[in-house]
């Protein structure tokens, strides 16, 4: 597979620790020329639908399936993903269910982080199958707690349960040692329902019947950027809570994604600068710009996603 090389205007850019959906620099070209969605340059083409999408044009985000295709590493896969979850229609997350069922251990995760920042329940089971399929302690403690993030609140049940998991029966095929074979049959035969497993379960038959297929959601409860702001301005606020900062990066990502305001200001070279972070909520705050936006409804830079 060819590497393609980020161009140097989108160093930063996509890493929510940097400049998020922002730029390093002008781009050396006009990305809304219909040329460029026609470019061998994979990243290139990211950034014009971001660009387009950004002006409220979502008909490009189907382009983004191509790139969902690989077996992860690639960075603008990981973008890719990060903008059908943000920006994609509702017909274009069943782009992020494929990645989810038949991707690469890796493929899966990305798309279970996408997934969160969707709010959609109907996600979920598939989020749950790709964890029970992944190999890994990292990949399932990434899709577990993408799970937890759209079903509860921080520290949660599902949080914590999230590297706890089964053997997949599938690795049978790839073990030569007949003992560690057979040892692996008697302990797959062995297993039950792991707790993380009937704790996504239980969460999600409890959300289904609360709220209806439309709803938005994000830590448990219908999705509101006036609640997130305040969330955020109360952690970098607090001066104790350097040790949650981790916290700090999937809210600027909803936040950022949802409102079109650049965040990149709340970090320094990867690290959370807590009284920049202040200064750029307490504008939001401040202002009526909150009144705009409907709880519980998918938005991007400030505008409806259109379904």
């Amino acid at each position: 597979m060819t590497q393609y090389q980020q161009p140097s205007f989108l160093k930063g850019t996509f890493a929510w620790t940097y400049l998020g959906y922002f730029f390093a620099e002008r781009p050396p070209i006009d990305l809304l020329a219909p040329t460029v969605l026609s470019s061998a340059d994979p990243w290139l083409i990211v950034a014009a639908v971001l660009e387009h999408a950004k002006r409220t044009n979502h008909s490009h985000i189907p382009r983004m399936s191509a790139y969902c295709e690989f077996n992860g590493g690639q960075g603008f896969e990981i973008a890719a993903m990060q903008l059908i979850g943000d920006a994609g229609r509702e017909t274009d997350l069943s782009i992020l269910q494929a990645a989810l069922e038949y991707g690469s251990d890796s493929t899966r995760a990305h798309a279970a982080n996408a997934a969160s920042m969707t709010g959609r329940l109907w996600l979920v089971p598939f989020m749950l199958e790709a964890w029970k399929c992944v190999t890994s302690r990292d990949h399932h403690e990434i899709i577990g707690n993408a799970i937890s993030l759209l079903l509860e609140a921080p520290g949660g049940l599902i949080a914590q349960h999230a590297g706890s998991y089964n053997l997949d029966p599938n690795i049978l095929t790839r073990l030569k040692n007949p003992e560690m074979l057979e040892m692996t049959k008697q302990r797959i035969a062995k297993q039950t329902a792991t707790d993380f497993e009937m704790q996504v379960l239980t969460r999600f038959d409890e959300l289904r019947k609360q709220f209806d297929e439309h709803t938005v959601l994000w830590e448990g409860e219908p999705f509101s950027v006036s609640r997130l702001a305040k969330k955020m301005y109360a952690l970098v606020s607090d001066p104790a809570a350097g040790p949650l900062h981790g916290l700090f990066i999937p809210m600027r990502h909803k936040f950022e994604a949802t409102t079109g305001i650049n965040c990149s200001g709340c970090y320094r070279n990867g690290v959370l600068q807590p009284l920049n972070a202040t200064a750029i909520l307490e504008v939001f705050l401040d202002s009526n710009a909150s009144t705009q936006y409907e709880d519980g409804v998918r938005y991007f830079f400030s505008h409806r996603i259109p379904e």
